[in-house]
């Protein structure tokens, strides 16, 4: 499972924001926005300027139903 695997990796580098980024895309397929707003959060932490990761909130957040959060994160 991808989830597993990018658990793995962020316990050995928990810097590194992409994993962080595709662990929370995971979870949010898996509809567990609970998580995925937890590890998008981080990688957005850890990666402020990448725009990419504030997409990948916004449409979480839409999905979640939650389009007054969605919004803070619409370029």
């Amino acid at each position: 499972e991808a989830i597993k695997i990018f658990k793995e990796i962020v316990d050995e580098h928990p810097d590194f924001s992409s994993a962080w980024e595709n662990m929370g895309i995971a979870y949010a397929l898996k509809k567990d926005f609970t998580n995925a707003e937890r590890c998008l959060l981080k990688a957005l932490e850890l990666s402020p300027d990448n725009d990419n990761i504030k997409l990948n909130l916004y449409y979480m957040y839409l999905d979640k139903g939650d389009e007054k959060e969605a919004a803070k994160y619409k370029k």
